[in-house]
């Protein structure tokens, strides 16, 4: 099983808006797709465990040939979106990570 993670870095000014507009519009989008099973919108916290700017969005369900079609046909459509709707207040990075090892 594949694991896609997406680091956002978020302005304060529209953390709100942003996180709103994921849950909202951004993951039921991506998840009808039908590729993932499972999405999880996280924020990272700094070592002393303050809230930061940052979040990272994980999907996961899909197969390696999911991940490797999606990427390929729609990721970049789903990159664009967000930066024409949120421009450079929003930056991200994705990384596609192979599951080795669950346990409960």
């Amino acid at each position: 099983m594949m694991l896609y993670n997406t680091t956002f870095q978020v302005d304060a000014d529209i953390e709100t808006q942003w996180a709103n507009w994921v849950e909202q519009v951004y993951i039921p989008q991506v998840l009808a797709q039908s590729v993932f099973t499972k999405a999880t919108l996280l924020r990272v916290l700094s070592e002393t465990g303050e809230p930061t700017g940052s979040f990272a969005l994980q999907f996961s369900g899909a197969t390696q040939q999911q991940l490797a079609d999606y990427l390929t046909h729609q990721s970049t459509t789903h990159h664009q979106e967000i930066a024409q709707r949120f421009g450079t207040k929003v930056l991200a990075f994705s990384t596609p990570l192979e599951i080795i090892s669950h346990q409960p």
